[in-house]
């Protein structure tokens, strides 16, 4: 994980057209929090390969940190003004080194990893990034870098635009996506290639808490 100094961030600009990449795709910023809040928020997600189940969680202040921004207020603000049209884009800060552009070009994509057009690859480790797991499209278009918890839970780490990445490896392929609600326990599929059978083994582990 990559520890962000204030100075690496910058106030919008309008002569800056990586700046501008964000403003014209805050719609499609604010479609994909929505579908969050509506379908992943809320939820425990596994992802199933041949080999593992990965538990992943993410909440409404992860957000703002995935688009790459900053945002001057609490987290849940960005995500909040996002949804509801009232982004004060006075408040908005970028990465100065252009990543935020990176991640705003895919963003809009992000749904697409919650199908079984995805594989899970082993995390990233460099000298300034560190990362456990990545979900990431079959496609080569999308990765969403994850964190590990103490617990054994995964949360989002980073978006990455696998076009303009070099930390792409080949992952296993998923062949089953399943939410679990936090509140009634209600276990669904999202997406699966698997056959009746394998699906209702795989909800009674995740029933039995793995």
């Amino acid at each position: 994980m990559r520890i962000y100094k204030h100075n690496d961030f910058e106030t919008l600009s309008s002569h800056k057209s990586n700046h501008m990449t964000l403003i014209y795709n805050l719609k499609n910023m604010s479609e994909t929090f929505i579908y969050l809040e509506k379908n992943i928020i809320g939820n425990r997600l596994f992802f199933v390969t041949q080999s593992r189940i990965l538990e992943f969680s993410v909440n409404t202040s992860d957000y703002m940190h995935m688009c790459g921004v900053k945002y001057k207020g609490q987290r849940n603000r960005f995500a909040y003004g996002l949804e509801q049209n009232k982004l004060n884009l006075k408040k908005l800060l970028v990465h100065c080194d252009g990543t935020t552009d990176a991640k705003i070009q895919v963003i809009g994509l992000l749904p697409k990893l919650f199908t079984t057009d995805t594989e899970l690859s082993p995390g990233v480790s460099k000298s300034t990034y560190k990362s456990d797991a990545r979900i990431q499209s079959r496609r080569k278009i999308l990765g969403l870098d994850l964190k590990l918890l103490s617990s054994g839970l995964y949360v989002p780490l980073s978006v990455r635009n696998l076009h303009s990445d070099s930390t792409y490896h080949h992952g296993e392929k998923i062949c089953c996506v399943l939410k679990k609600g936090l509140e009634n326990h209600l276990v669904s599929i999202l997406d699966s290639v698997l056959d009746k059978n394998q699906e209702e083994i795989i909800k009674s582990q995740i029933l039995s808490g793995l």
